[in-house]
């Protein structure tokens, strides 16, 4: 087994080399371990990596990266190459390939980042089989046959060791284009998020638009309706007034009868029968009173519903009232 050069607190380890048969899946190992020289390191075996930064090349081209839960991959690879999510927790961070072709042969370099801390591990992918590859094309790919592969490609641990600064610097370049796209990628993913939170709001505020229209509307009919009710209540007061006149009168023909008695006193019998008729208009005259007073009462509660009813009328336009305001801070907020 390979290992990479050893920084502070942590280091990567990977095999020397892989093999694999055209159109196969294979996995180019690589896992994060403590660097056992520190007391407290910062990563362990256990210790979830999905915090790092994960960079994968084939020799100077970055292929693959893994930043802050999001993902890029460079055109030719997409689809076809991704990390083992499930197992970032326990610190492995191989490279799952698909589709393995002939032009996949090479180096692969894994680089995790944490903090400041970096580390680098590389493993060489080699094919089975090439001489199953016709001759000509072979030699157009310069392709070597699988006994010299292994003397054209070096293993992992031997490819970082003759690294020229030259090729680190184009590594670095070519994750540079693959941050930048992962970059734009996900701010096209935020814009994209932000538009539908947009449509979504837009939506929201013409569904209040409507509810506040349909509530103005049965303000509007409750207004009416209440208009209609106070046209009745008056009415119903103009009546009452009608029925307090007829009673005056009425009252006004008793006192007259009163008189008619008074001066038929004189004849006894008839002054008898006067008293009796008289016993009867006071009963009948009590009983009108009394029914004066129920209407005088009916009078007063219809009073008091009236009232109520121009409460609650005011209450309502005060509620419309806000609704209103508060329509229009949402039509100023849709418009900023």
């Amino acid at each position: 087994m390979a290992e990479s050069r050893v920084h502070n607190q942590f280091k990567l380890t990977s095999e020397d080399h892989v093999e694999v048969k055209v159109g196969e899946e294979v996995t180019l190992p690589c896992h994060i371990s403590p660097d056992t020289s520190h007391l407290t390191p910062v990563l362990t075996p256990d210790t979830s990596a999905v915090a790092t930064t994960i960079r994968w090349f084939k020799g100077t081209e970055c292929i693959y990266m893994y930043k802050n839960g999001q993902v890029t991959e460079r055109s030719g690879y997409e689809g076809r190459v991704s990390l083992i999510t499930q197992k970032l927790k326990r610190g492995n961070v191989s490279l799952r390939l698909r589709d393995f072709r002939w032009s996949d042969i090479g180096v692969y370099i894994c680089q995790v980042i944490h903090g400041e801390q970096k580390d680098e591990a590389a493993v060489s992918l080699l094919v089975r089989e090439v001489s199953a590859k016709p001759k000509h094309e072979a030699k157009l790919l310069g392709l070597a046959p699988y006994e010299v592969q292994h003397e054209r490609f070096d293993s992992g641990s031997r490819y970082l060791q003759r690294e020229t600064q030259e090729d680190k610097l184009k590594r670095e370049a070519s994750a540079g284009e693959l941050e930048l796209k992962m970059e734009k990628e996900l701010k096209e993913k935020l814009r994209q998020e932000m538009m539908k939170q947009l449509k979504e709001k837009d939506t929201q505020l013409d569904d209040m638009t409507q509810e506040v229209r349909e509530k103005d509307r049965q303000l509007d009919d409750m207004t009416q309706e209440v208009r209609e009710k106070d046209t009745q209540l008056d009415d119903m007061t103009q009546e009452v007034r009608e029925k307090e006149r007829l009673l005056e009168e009425k009252n006004q023909i008793m006192e007259q009868r009163e008189k008619l008695l008074e001066e038929k006193e004189n004849q006894l019998e008839e002054k008898d029968k006067q008293l009796k008729d008289r016993d009867i208009q006071l009963e009948d005259r009590n009983h009108r009173l009394g029914e004066k007073d129920r209407l005088l009462e009916e009078r007063v509660k219809q009073l008091k519903d009236r009232d109520i009813q121009l409460e609650d009328r005011n209450h309502r336009l005060g509620e419309k009232d806000r609704l209103l305001k508060e329509r229009e801070k949402l039509l100023e907020g849709k418009e900023k």
